[in-house]
């Protein structure tokens, strides 16, 4: 891929999701636009207001594209999309690929919603659009592990199929660089179907030390949608198909023991 003159956007750049983004198309030689919310002082960024929209006309002027995400539990979500969808158009930009989420219609998580009602959105923008639809990340899950247990806030017998942020990153990049997911929904899984008392045990092996699963309570500062989405994992899991990231990678996507392999948690005694 040569270098792009016209620049990728990438909303959220200074996130875990946004900043693994752009490396990957920085390693493809694609000129990389970043926003983000707030300033930082050791890289320039645009900064952009996604109450209001204020400063995305002069980070989309002359874009190819733009990976749209929104913070994480926005109440606005759906006016932030909204902002860039328009912007978008006002500058002719040929390409937005949206982060949304695994089963956006799941009533038992606002959230959720949210991103379902902000995809129809993108959907009837008129613009080239493609819609991302990650399952949990196993680098969400790594946070958890402590020197010999994997705790979570809800019941570790329950089955997610998480997937690798960098097969997600994968997926992103080619629908950002090229026309394969030109109006394509992609539910992205990761290959195994696992109860977190499954994962830890694979945490002992690769770790060389031993992980238990244990439940603890949810955090009191955790805010209400955050708790609704931990109610219904202890009730359902979170849980999809593998065969999405399969197809879109030509390969098995990343397992739970890779993740852990390329962790700091690897070199933690």
């Amino acid at each position: 891929m040569s270098e792009s003159a016209a620049p990728v956007v990438v909303t959220g750049a200074t996130g875990q999701t946004g900043q693994t983004v752009r490396a990957l198309l920085a390693r493809h030689h694609v000129s990389v636009r970043p926003l983000s919310r707030t300033p930082a002082a050791d890289e320039e960024l645009f900064v952009v207001d996604p109450l209001t929209g204020a400063g995305l006309d002069p980070a989309l002027d002359g874009a190819a594209a733009v990976y749209l995400m929104a913070p994480n539990l926005f109440a606005q979500e759906v006016e932030w999309v909204d902002h860039v969808l328009c912007a978008a158009s006002r500058h002719g930009v040929g390409r937005v690929v949206y982060h949304s989420v695994m089963h956006p219609h799941c009533e038992a998580m606002p959230h959720h919603l949210r991103k379902a009602t902000a995809e129809d959105h993108v959907r009837r923008s008129g613009l080239d659009w493609t819609i991302l639809q990650p399952a949990a990340y196993h680098q969400n899950l790594l946070r958890h592990i402590s020197a010999h247990h994997l705790e979570v806030p809800y019941d570790p017998t329950r089955t997610f199929t998480n997937v690798d942020l960098h097969d997600v990153a994968q997926v992103a990049v080619q629908a950002l660089t090229s026309n394969d997911l030109s109006h394509a929904t992609c539910e992205l899984a990761g290959p195994e179907r696992h109860t977190v008392h499954d994962l830890a045990t694979t945490a002992s092996h690769v770790l060389d030390r031993p992980i238990t699963a244990r439940q603890v309570p949810v955090p009191p500062h955790a805010s209400p949608e955050l708790r609704a989405m931990f109610a219904y994992y202890d009730r359902h899991g979170f849980s999809g198909h593998p065969g999405t990231v399969t197809q879109l990678l030509g390969r098995a996507p990343r397992t739970w023991a890779q993740a852990l392999t390329d962790s700091p948690q690897k070199d933690t005694p």
